[in-house]
């Protein structure tokens, strides 16, 4: 792609999606170019909490499925590396979920 203004901007609901999740894998998804920032969405007058992601196209039922079930995984991993280490510094891209998705790519790719 050689240029920014192949990019679309949208916004996805913050729900069940970890930020540090999403961060790290979006690339999986959407490819190198692809970001995604907190934001706030007026939402008719009621603020409401979003991602807000430029790439060059939206996600699929699918692949936020993916992140909503990685999310989860990481979330069960990470208590269980706080009951071991209290004051340990854990984050999702050391994760053997990360270096999954990594390599394994999108459910979509191996269907």
């Amino acid at each position: 792609m050689s240029s920014n203004s192949q990019l679309i901007t949208y916004n996805i609901p913050v729900s069940f999606i970890d930020i540090n999740v999403l961060r790290e894998d979006i690339s999986v998804y959407l490819g190198p170019l692809a970001t995604v920032e907190p934001a706030i969405d007026d939402n008719n007058g009621r603020p409401m909490r979003v991602y807000q992601i430029t790439a060059p196209r939206k996600l699929t039922p699918i692949e936020l499925e993916d992140l909503e079930k990685d999310t989860e995984k990481w979330d069960e991993e990470y208590i269980k590396l706080l009951k071991r280490t209290p004051r340990g510094n854990f984050e999702y891209k050391d994760s053997e979920i990360h270096r999954a998705r990594m390599e394994g790519g999108s459910t979509e790719s191996r269907e």
